[in-house]
């Protein structure tokens, strides 16, 4: 979740707010909060997998270099079997003294599609999976899911507060007709958050099918009322 953060709203979102509420002549204005929800489902753009693995030496020294080997053969088995990869993370390890070794997995990052358009969304990333299977049994690892990513939030997650900032303009505005008054400028917009659902790794280590990722946005927009009739 992201931390709570102060934002001058949009000048589209605003003219749209404010277009749609014409000023009436200046009374004693109140400001009144209100709150929006909205979420948004998008298709993830890589699916990420963990291949683990524990190994072991006389020393960590000897256990370390077998984890750089393995890292290595990850990246060669990608290739020989042509499994496009979108990145490779370092290896991340426990280290066990006794006995002595190193358990250690490797984050590989793979497109959520294949270059077959008529494949269906969940064909597609069961045919990934299973290469990925199949690589896995190469490097004497064991696979598990590791979460979907979105390359790109940024747009996904304006769009999810936009959303929610027009679910807070119509509670606002049923506020506003008990109380016989109308919205006449926005005075703050909070995003309170933003968070993500779907992305990260499941907790028995399987990956859902079809992918269900979805970005929800919460958000605060203190509005100034004045007295009149309600707005057209």
């Amino acid at each position: 979740m992201r931390a709570i953060r102060s934002y001058v709203l949009p000048i589209a979102l605003a003219a749209a707010l404010l277009t749609a509420t014409p000023c009436m002549a200046q009374t004693a204005p109140t400001i009144i909060e209100s709150e929006g929800e909205a979420s948004i489902a998008v298709v993830p753009d890589e699916v990420g997998f963990r291949l683990e693995r524990r190994f072991s030496g006389p020393t960590l020294t000897d256990a370390l270099k077998q984890v750089r080997a393995f890292e290595r053969a990850i990246a060669q088995g990608a290739t020989d079997i042509e499994l496009t990869v979108t990145r490779q993370e370092p290896a991340r390890m426990n280290v066990g003294q006794r006995p002595i070794g190193l358990n250690a997995y490797v984050e590989l990052w793979v497109p959520a599609s294949t270059k077959n358009r008529s494949t269906s969304d969940a064909d597609a990333l069961i045919e990934i999976a299973e290469r990925v299977r199949k690589l896995g049994v190469t490097v004497s690892a064991d696979v598990r899911f590791g979460g979907y990513g979105v390359l790109d939030r940024e747009p996904v997650e304006q769009d999810a507060v936009a959303r929610a900032a027009e679910n807070a303009l119509y509670l606002a505005d049923a506020a506003g007709e008990l109380a016989q008054r109308h919205v006449v400028d926005v005075e703050r917009l909070t995003i309170v958050a933003t968070t993500w659902e779907g992305v990260g790794p499941t907790v028995d280590g399987n990956m859902p099918v079809p992918a269900e990722v979805v970005c929800r946005a919460r958000i605060r927009i203190a509005y100034r009322y004045e007295s009149g009739g309600a707005r057209r």
